[in-house]
């Protein structure tokens, strides 16, 4: 028979408490995981047959060094994992400088997740004016002179604000619309577009994070929907230091 001494008894009983307090919490996360924040996702990312393509704005370039690159490159990282986890296979495509549409014979045939505004990404200005022409989207919506006009979420204008000292950007918007492909109605297009690179990050790590693709899940299912993102930054930190979805609304198909 073997015998354990009474103080260590004593001390490990707290310390068995508290690993199965660990495992039944782990559970409850990966049952909540399997059952709740997974149906989530796959109701907003769980593109329809074929496969997705990731298409990103050009390289910065001289004219729009400030609206293209650290967001896009951020969204990009966001939402390889994600995919990955709905099964959803995809492609990223990254156009060189000064490429006016990426080299792919067959993007309009895919599934599309368009990053980056229509200044910088050509695919996202194309897919936009076709919503425009179908009716999916009003006339007036859109990108102008650096602010997002958006006529379905209240006709809201948002224009990013500029901190002047130090020279920063102090809150940026990102556009967040998904709809069926205008090449092909059996295919869908997600497009997370900033009015500046950082909004184009904030609309892509609202649409993958579990506090946002639920309630998306419950409002909308795995219809379409647009909405705006914002994104605040402060002086000492170049990226968001806090981002949410400002505003929602369902889309007619």
């Amino acid at each position: 028979m073997i015998r354990v001494p009474e103080n260590l008894s004593k001390a490990t009983e707290p310390r068995l408490r508290s690993d199965v307090g660990f495992i039944k919490n782990l559970a409850y996360r990966f049952a909540n995981y399997l059952f709740r924040d997974r149906r989530a996702l796959r109701d907003v990312w769980g593109f329809p047959t074929a496969a997705a393509r990731i298409i990103i704005s050009k390289l910065p370039s001289e004219e729009y060094s400030n609206m293209a690159g650290v967001g896009e490159a951020l969204s990009l990282s966001l939402l390889l994992p994600i995919l990955d986890l709905v099964y959803a296979k995809s492609y990223a495509v990254i156009p060189s400088v000064g490429s006016a549409t990426p080299d792919l014979p067959d993007y309009q045939e895919c599934n599309l997740i368009l990053l980056g505004n229509p200044l910088t990404n050509q695919v996202t200005k194309m897919v936009l004016e076709m919503y425009r022409s179908s009716g999916i989207l009003t006339s007036d919506f859109g990108f102008v002179n650096d602010e997002l006009f958006v006529p379905q979420i209240g006709g809201m204008r948002y224009k990013p604000v500029i901190a002047t000292d130090p020279k920063y950007v102090e809150i940026d918007y990102g556009l967040i619309l998904k709809a069926p492909s205008p090449f092909r109605p059996d295919r869908t297009v997600m497009v997370l577009s900033g009015c500046r690179t950082f909004g184009t990050h904030a609309a892509t790590a609202c649409v993958v994070a579990s506090e946002y693709t639920r309630r998306i899940s419950k409002a909308f299912g795995k219809g379409s929907f647009i909405g705006v993102a914002e994104a605040r930054m402060s002086s000492s930190n170049p990226l968001a230091d806090e981002i949410s979805i400002v505003s929602m609304t369902g889309l007619p198909t």
